[in-house]
């Protein structure tokens, strides 16, 4: 992987994380984080297939977790070990 997708990741991730220190019982679907939560952060651009991988990281990490939603996209929300403190 390059050095600048590896830094857009990061941007990626930093981004999301950040939002979600913002309120304790944010939730929103990939779809809504990409479209919604990226443009401010100048990251309206990334693939939403890169988007999606990024939120499966962080699932994975369990800084965040994936909630079932009957017949809608997931939800994400802050998982056991999102990183609590000021971002």
């Amino acid at each position: 992987m390059s050095r600048n997708a590896n830094a857009l990741r990061a941007r990626l991730k930093e981004a999301i994380v950040r939002r979600f220190h913002q309120s304790r019982i944010a939730a929103d679907t990939a779809h809504g984080i990409h479209t919604s939560w990226l443009p401010e952060n100048g990251l309206e651009a990334a693939a939403a297939a890169l988007v999606a991988q990024v939120l499966k990281e962080l699932v994975d990490e369990k800084v965040l977790r994936e909630e079932p939603v009957t017949g809608g996209d997931p939800l994400y929300r802050r998982g056991p070990r999102f990183p609590e403190g000021r971002h």
